[in-house]
């Protein structure tokens, strides 16, 4: 029993090296596919929240249109579109 022990321990035993090499290359290689996926959420992120203010500042021209008659510019926006909401 106690020269199982022994080869139990870490220094007597030849794979415990490579088990946490390994075990360290897994951990890595898990903790940089997250900031990957992270980043890539992040990214989606930026663009659906840019993609839906666009979309909401041309619903609120469509608006200002039909109230006014006519589409303004885009540099006008800004200020038409104070006036009315």
């Amino acid at each position: 029993m106690l020269k199982r022990i022994r080869n139990l321990n870490a220094f007597n035993n030849p794979y415990f090296n490579l088990f946490v090499c390994c075990d360290f290359e897994f951990h890595a290689f898990s903790i940089i596919i997250s900031f990957v996926w992270m980043y890539l959420f992040l990214i989606v992120l930026i663009f659906l929240s840019n993609f839906y203010k666009s979309t909401w500042l041309h619903y609120r021209i469509i608006l200002v249109e039909k109230k006014v008659g006519f589409a303004p510019s885009w540099k006008e926006c800004p200020h038409i579109l104070e006036k009315f909401f």
